[in-house]
């Protein structure tokens, strides 16, 4: 008891900052709310050139072997350059910051077409983001996880966990198709928990708008992981592992 009640006096705090730094303006929330754009599968089958599957999968035309090499070295040397520095943007040199922006721009060619159109599913984890506000998972000391999840077509869960789960802060949010490259999110409630529990919840106002350099499935390590770089405006790298899907 002793303990709970020292990590509640600890931790509440810490949860009342992330609720100011995180959702108390439009272009804080909106730098957290990246949208997550699925590759679908008929990009996947179309980029491999595997020839199977249905209407939809060969809607696209077939890319070279040499593309989709391409594609996933560039993937890799930003994906692997990002965890070498961290994923606090705002805490690295400009000369760090510039060599992962060159990165995510010589990688954009390669992006799947109308990636704001395409299905997102399932849980996906933040790599890098260059916000300055708690969208990076910087609260206060301490540098929490940040994931994201969808849970339909509309709605998803932005989530900052910190302490291995202990405090966890949840902005609940709906997003709307724009174009073919932009989503709009809309931002409704945020939920704060201590050791698993709900300490708080609250209505949220709040709007963003998320712009894809890319996005599309890349070859990571020998696995195959969704990889989307966007703008907030500012840049974040993002991927979800095939045991995530």
């Amino acid at each position: 008891r002793t303990y709970s009640r020292t990590m509640l006096s600890f931790a509440h705090p810490v949860l009342l900052f992330a609720a100011f730094t995180l959702f108390s303006s439009d272009q804080r929330v909106g730098a957290f709310g990246f949208a997550r754009r699925q590759r679908s599968t008929r990009a996947v089958l179309s980029v491999n050139g595997s020839g199977t599957g249905s209407a939809i999968e060969v809607a696209r035309p077939v890319q070279p072997d040499a593309t989709t090499d391409e594609a996933s070295r560039l993937a890799t040397k930003l994906i692997e350059t990002c965890r070498k520095y961290g994923q606090v943007g705002s805490q690295l040199s400009d000369q760090e910051r510039s060599e992962i922006e060159s990165l995510a721009d010589a990688l954009s060619p390669f992006s799947d077409d109308c990636p704001a159109r395409e299905t997102l599913t399932g849980q996906h984890e933040l790599v890098y983001s260059a916000s300055p506000s708690a969208s990076s998972g910087k609260l206060g000391p301490f540098t929490g996880s940040v994931t994201q999840s969808f849970l339909d077509e509309t709605s998803f869960i932005n989530r900052v966990e910190l302490f291995g789960g202990l405090a966890k802060v949840e902005l609940n949010a709906e997003r709307k198709i724009v174009d073919d490259t932009k989503i709009k999110v809309f931002f409704k409630r945020t939920d704060f928990f201590l050791f698993g529990k709900e300490v708080k919840s609250g209505e949220v106002k709040g709007a963003g708008m998320w712009d894809y350099r890319f996005s599309g499935l890349v070859e990571l390590n020998g696995e195959r992981i969704l990889l989307r770089v966007i703008d907030t405006p500012s840049l974040f790298v993002i991927i979800q592992r095939e045991e995530c899907r």
